[in-house]
């Protein structure tokens, strides 16, 4: 899906939300996560030696928080779209009360550029959506244009330019972490962020899982034409055969290329990806061929396909109607 038609897509999805969220509950969220442990454990009993491949973003980054701070910045500049709009003053303000109400900033994501014209789009359909008022088509995309330059400069302050290692882990990953490891499997993060924020990820790694325990991680050389290539190539690693630790990749000729990798036992065989993003996923279980084939021959089941439909991501209309989703990493207790 291109970045236009994922607009198009959020513009219409946003025109409808009104306090109805697509998360998980923690009762459903339990029985998946049932499936996948159910799983995990199987794979090292028959000898093979399992990783759960995991997007980095999923695990730490607190961005319904942060989504608050960019929209409580933007209620300053109420009476600037309220005249853009062509609506009474203070319409503007109400609508940004009524979506903290329901909860629902929780479903704008912030750190890639679809995403921060997501605000745009989203703001705009609701002022439209609560009042009934419809607005002029050329209003309303300079309402979104404004709203999306202002909101910029203050996402990339508060996802990249801050420490990131201040970030806290997402709701039960660290106890999910550790029931991954007791059942012999490995969790290996996946990345393209900026290379500029690799240390700053690395520390908030460190501090999920505990200092003793090493890093697993692949970072791509980051912008977004990598995203899923970047994922799809540490996949095939994985599979030949890779020393556990840190790998840096880099764009070489349109492709992915990760630096000074170090050959290396065991090979290692995909239980799970866990993603937000359906094209990511795509990617990386058509890269897990080896995977798929060795989970076969031992009657496992194939690779799974986890989507994640996680507060602060908005999530891929893919997420409606899939039977493995999570909003968290949180499960009861006896799962």
């Amino acid at each position: 899906m291109t970045p236009t038609s994922k607009i198009v897509a959020f513009r219409e999805q946003a025109a409808s939300i009104k306090g109805d969220m697509p998360w998980v509950s923690i009762c459903q969220q339990s029985l998946v996560w049932e499936k996948f442990f159910d799983r995990v454990v199987k794979v090292p009993l028959s000898g093979l030696a399992p990783v759960v491949c995991v997007d980095l973003d999923l695990t730490s980054l607190l961005a319904p928080q942060k989504s608050r701070e960019v929209l409580d910045r933007l209620r300053a500049h109420a009476g600037e779209i309220d005249k853009m709009a062509n609506v009474a003053p203070d319409t503007f303000a109400r609508t940004l009360d009524e979506i903290w109400r329901n909860a629902e900033p929780a479903l704008l994501p912030g750190y890639t550029s679809t995403s921060i014209q997501a605000y745009g789009v989203y703001c705009t359909a609701q002022l439209q959506a609560r009042t009934g008022h419809v607005i002029d088509p050329d209003h309303v995309s300079r309402c979104e244009e404004f709203i999306t330059n202002k909101v910029h400069s203050w996402l990339r302050d508060g996802y990249w330019d801050r420490d990131l290692a201040d970030d806290l882990p997402a709701t039960g990953f660290s106890q999910w972490a550790g029931r991954v490891a007791e059942a012999g499997a490995r969790v290996v993060f996946l990345s393209n962020r900026d290379p500029a924020t690799r240390e700053a990820s690395l520390a908030s790694i460190r501090r999920m899982l505990g200092e003793a325990v090493e890093p697993f991680a692949f970072f791509g050389p980051g912008g977004s034409m990598y995203d899923a290539s970047s994922k799809a190539t540490a996949i095939t690693l994985l599979e030949q055969g890779i020393r556990a630790g840190v790998h840096y990749g880099k764009a070489e000729n349109g492709r992915v290329e990760y630096l000074e990798v170090a050959p290396g036992t065991p090979s290692y065989t995909v239980v799970a990806i866990i993603d937000d993003r359906a094209e990511n996923r795509r990617r990386v279980i058509e890269a897990s061929t080896v995977s798929a084939a060795r989970l076969e021959e031992k009657g496992i089941g194939a690779v799974m396909d986890i989507a994640s439909a996680a507060e602060g991501f908005c999530p891929e209309m893919d997420v409606v109607g899939m039977p493995m989703v999570i909003s968290s990493f949180a499960f009861k207790e006896g799962t």
